[in-house]
C-alpha cells in the first residue's frame, strides 16, 4: 500500500484508522539513514514524544534534520531539550525558518530515508498529535523523495538559520 490515512482526536482515533502519533513514531523507529522533518509549531511543556523519537533515532546512527517555523517564537520548554540533543549530537540539525513577515513555514511533514513520508495538518504538540482532530497521509517513493528534497532545500535559504546559535560558529 503506498498511501494510508492517519488521524488524531477522540472522534477519529480507534475507528480502524491509525493515529498520527503511532505513524510518526513508526517512521522515527524504522528509519535507517536520515529523517527530514518540518513543522510550524512545537508544543509546550510536558510534551516529549518528538524529543524521545529523535533521541532514539540518533542512538541508532540516524541523521535528523528539523526545520521549524520561527524557532525563537516556539515554546521554550519544548525547544530547549531539542537544542540540548543538537549540541550533544552533530547528526541532529535544527534550522529556524524566519521568512519575511507573513511568509511562514506551515508544512508539517516527516520523511524517513527519502522513501516514506507522513504529511498532514498536525503540529509537534500534544494537541496536534493527540487531541485535535488532525489528518495526515502516508506517501512512498517519488512523493516522499520530493518532500525530503523540498524540506532540505529550505536549510540553504537565506531565511534559514541553524540552531542552536552556538552551532553556527562551530
Amino acid at each position: 500500500m503506498t498511501t494510508e490515512i492517519y488521524v488524531s482526536g477522540s472522534e477519529w482515533v480507534g475507528g480502524g484508522v491509525r493515529s498520527i502519533e503511532t505513524g510518526l513514531h513508526d517512521l522515527f523507529a524504522t528509519a535507517r539513514r536520515r529523517i527530514v522533518t518540518s513543522t510550524y509549531s512545537i508544543g509546550g511543556s510536558a510534551f516529549d514524544l518528538p524529543e524521545t523519537w529523535i533521541e532514539d533515532a540518533l542512538r541508532r546512527g540516524v541523521e535528523v534534520v528539523l526545520v521549524a517555523n520561527r524557532w525563537d517564537g516556539q515554546h521554550r520548554a519544548a525547544t530547549a531539550p531539542l537544542e540540548r540533543l543538537a549540541r550533544a549530537d552533530p547528526a541532529f540539525s535544527i534550522f529556524s525558518w524566519d521568512g519575511p513577515d507573513r511568509h511562514d513555514l506551515h508544512a508539517k511533514a516527516v520523511v524517513a530515508d527519502e522513501r516514506v513520508a507522513i504529511i498532514g495538518s498536525s503540529n509537534w504538540s500534544g494537541n496536534g498529535l493527540l487531541r485535535n482532530h488532525e489528518m495526515a497521509v502516508r506517501v512512498m517513493g517519488a512523493p516522499a523523495r520530493a518532500a525530503a528534497r523540498l524540506i532540505v532545500s529550505l536549510t540553504g535559504s537565506t531565511w534559514a538559520t541553524r540552531r542552536p546559535k552556538a552551532l553556527q560558529d562551530g
